[in-house]
């Protein structure tokens, strides 16, 4: 009965896990992107020309990537978008798209304007717009991890008093589920890098 407990409460932090702790960190680098940015004093450049990269998935079709020209004192130059993750699918089919009315738009850029964000993306970055849904999903994770965590350690404990095992040998498992836990954080943050790209 524990074991089948122990197995529905990993299975309850580590779905939502994988999708949300990546994303986690990708939000927070945009955010400290935006406060970098914010911080600088720049001023938003007016915007030439959005450009956006439609994917197919098995779902749909999404925004995989967007890119901006914008004006600069010396004349033009390029950036790649951040935190564009409610814009609207210009055009159902895969490739590279030109959005409409995106020169009517603001862009906000880093000191080497390599990277920025549209104005409102800019806004939601530094107001940390799902901050709240972070939250939440944080609390159901770390709960159903810390009901794991206590299930298997009752397991190893029952195991040690029936004299099936060592006390070394039943102290094993939970260790290896924290361990468990911390690599799964690391992984989820080098997974956030391409994820983010």
């Amino acid at each position: 009965m524990l074991r089948a407990m122990w197995v529905t409460a990993t299975f309850f932090a580590l779905l939502p896990a994988v999708i949300v702790v990546p994303i986690q960190f990708i939000d927070a680098r945009d955010a400290d992107m935006a406060r970098e940015i914010e911080s600088s004093g720049a001023a938003p450049r007016p915007v030439v020309e959005i450009r956006q990269k439609v994917d197919r998935w098995r779902t749909g079709f999404s925004v995989d990537e967007q890119a901006v020209t914008y004006r600069t004192d010396r004349g033009t130059a390029s950036a790649e978008l951040h935190g564009y993750d409610q814009s609207a699918v210009v055009r159902e089919e895969e490739g590279w798209f030109v959005v409409h009315d995106g020169d009517r738009q603001y862009v906000y850029v880093t000191a080497d304007g390599g990277d920025g964000f549209l104005a409102e993306d800019f806004r939601s970055a530094l107001d940390g717009e799902f901050d709240d849904v972070h939250r939440v999903a944080d609390i159901w994770i770390g709960g159903w991890a810390l009901v794991g965590f206590g299930l298997l350690s009752l397991l190893s404990l029952g195991r040690t008093r029936q004299g099936s095992t060592s006390g070394v040998r039943a102290a094993a498992p939970p260790i290896l589920y924290v361990l468990g836990a911390a690599a799964f954080v690391g992984l989820a943050y080098g997974l956030s890098f391409p994820l983010g790209a």
